[in-house]
């Protein structure tokens, strides 16, 4: 009896740990598709944006911001990382202050694209692109944006001033978050 306990115990313990890794492994694979779903749509609707101010038809784009993009924030606040929501935050407010920035001489009229652009490195990173995503700068994922972002002297010289600035925008960032935070304590 004692025998047939020293092998059960051992093989029922074996079953439950392949159970529970092999349930463990498919919970990741399925946030991973989540996510993966989310973000793809996340630049769809970037790049359909984009398109749109381009084409200069601002009804067209404030309709589709209002439409689509706040039930697709609100799933990556649920689902996406705290990282690429936090940069989604560090945007809007970017394009909200863009002329008071720009004023005070800590970015160009570009800035929002920079963060787009970080935005959507996290996104490679997340997706597990690592290997491919370190030849992918911030002016190649531009280049999709803006038509001329490679030579564009405007662009460059935001580029050099964002990246300059970064520390201290969002350093300006981060305390206008402490201050308008219903529980500044708990911040961050």
């Amino acid at each position: 009896m004692i025998e047939i306990i020293k092998i059960i115990v051992p093989a029922l313990a074996g079953a439950f740990l392949a159970h529970f890794f092999s349930q463990r492994r498919e919970n990741k694979i399925k946030s991973y598709e989540a996510r993966k779903k989310i973000y793809i749509e996340f630049v769809e609707l970037t790049f359909e944006i984009i398109n749109l101010v381009n084409s200069k038809d601002k009804d067209k784009v404030q309709k589709l911001s209002d439409e689509k993009l706040p039930p697709l924030i609100t799933k990556i606040a649920v689902i996406g990382s705290k990282e690429l929501y936090d940069l989604y935050l560090f945007f809007q407010w970017i394009s909200r202050n863009v002329n008071e920035l720009e004023h005070n001489g800590l970015c160009n009229k570009y800035a929002h694209m920079f963060v787009v652009s970080e935005i959507f490195q996290t996104i490679r990173k997340e997706l597990a692109f690592d290997k491919s995503w370190e030849q992918i700068d911030d002016i190649d994922i531009l280049s999709a944006f803006v038509t001329d972002a490679r030579t564009n002297p405007d662009v460059k010289k935001g580029l050099e001033l964002y990246n300059g600035n970064k520390t201290k925008l969002k350093d300006h960032y981060l305390e206008w978050r402490q201050k308008t935070s219903p529980n500044p304590k708990n911040f961050i």
